[in-house]
């Protein structure tokens, strides 16, 4: 059997030269450099993943720095090596990316809306959708590679837009006067549509990627389509949530984020700096004012408190209530409002008429006389 202790070089020149002589040729020098200055060990390691790669260069950096020391001047390298590195600077990358899109497209919204709390509202839904992703990639086994690095990015990218939409059409019926939950319905209703619509249109692009017989792409369709439709869910259900909660009558965020109430008379000032509300004619359809003026003549609302309430000029509503009564009044009256118009019309041709006709019957004695 083979001896362990004769695994090493010889102490004696001659015999290291001896064996040289024997290994002498071409394959020797796949080993050394032709000075006999650096050596070569290859080692073949039935080790795929790059963590598992990584944990045995460890183990090989212990031995060697235990064994050998500085007495000689090694370096691991490799083709392992460098899928282990290219994996841990993908996933630094990553980490970076990811936290400078965050920080531009903050810094961005911040700009815009002008208002720290509104940036970190805005922030919060567009975060979800990337914790979302990459609970995904871990429970179904989707590895982190270079396709897959830049989901999260573009998610976020895609997603702010959304978000953006829904607050600002929010805001704007705030500033208008409407209430927080009024707001939030004619926004649905106007941005709202918008956002679904854009959602559809790109998820149904991404979805055609998985029908790819390339993991890499199958894998970037699949999470980017995820990403989308978590990113509308937020932003439908989460940021609503938020915005009830930071804005709401009765929430105490809102009254924190307000500070102490003012007096009466600065409130009183306040109000009369207020623009007055802008009535939306494509919103309030005909069936729409009849239920408000229904509300108010069964004594739900006053005038003026549905003008506040649905966030419509007062003088809008006192005009449609007075139209319902002037509308009831005709509807008792032994004719129609339609039909006592057409006789409004017709009363005077007939006057004409019978005018004209008496003329003509004097005329016509004149003639006979």
């Amino acid at each position: 059997a083979e001896n362990p202790k004769m695994r090493k070089l010889p102490d004696d020149e001659r015999l290291i030269s001896q064996y040289l002589l024997i290994y002498d040729g071409e394959d020797l020098y796949d080993f050394v450099d032709r000075d006999f200055q650096h050596s070569f060990v290859a080692l073949n390691l039935n080790v795929h993943s790059a963590n598992e790669i990584a944990a045995v260069l460890e183990r090989i950096r212990g031995y060697l720095s235990e064994h050998i020391g500085e007495s000689v001047k090694w370096e691991i390298a490799g083709v392992g090596r460098l899928f282990a590195d290219m994996e841990d600077l993908l996933i630094a990358g990553q980490v970076y990316s990811l936290w400078g899109a965050l920080a531009l497209i903050f810094v961005f919204i911040l700009f815009f809306l002008r208002s720290l709390p509104a940036a970190v509202l805005c922030m919060i839904p567009n975060l979800s959708p990337i914790f979302l992703i990459f609970v995904i990639m871990g429970s179904t086994g989707i590895w982190l590679d270079m396709a897959t690095a830049m989901i999260a990015s573009v998610a976020i990218g895609i997603a702010v837009d959304d978000t953006l939409h829904v607050y600002h059409g929010f805001q704007q019926r705030m500033k208008s006067g409407a209430s927080p939950v009024l707001a939030l319905l004619r926004t649905y209703r106007s941005a709202g549509r918008a956002v679904v619509t854009t959602t559809v249109i790109l998820s149904a692009q991404f979805m055609i990627l998985t029908a790819s017989d390339f993991i890499p792409t199958r894998n970037v369709g699949l999470l980017t389509t995820v990403g989308l439709i978590a990113a509308l869910l937020f932003d439908l259900l989460l940021l609503p949530a938020l915005l009830i909660v930071f804005h709401g009558p009765n929430s105490p965020v809102a009254r924190w984020f307000s500070g102490p109430e003012r007096p009466q008379e600065d409130a009183s000032a306040a109000q009369l700096d207020e623009p007055d509300p802008v009535l939306d004619a494509f919103y309030w359809t005909v069936e729409r004012k009849v239920a408000l003026v229904n509300e108010i003549m069964s004594g739900k609302f006053s005038s003026k408190e549905a003008a506040h309430e649905y966030a419509l000029p007062e003088a809008e509503v006192d005009k449609w209530l007075a139209a319902a009564k002037r509308g009831i009044r005709h509807a008792f009256d032994n004719q129609p409002l339609a039909s006592q118009r057409a006789d409004d019309k017709v009363r005077p041709l007939v006057k004409a008429c019978r005018q004209l006709q008496a003329e003509n019957r004097a005329l016509k004695a004149r003639q006979q006389d």
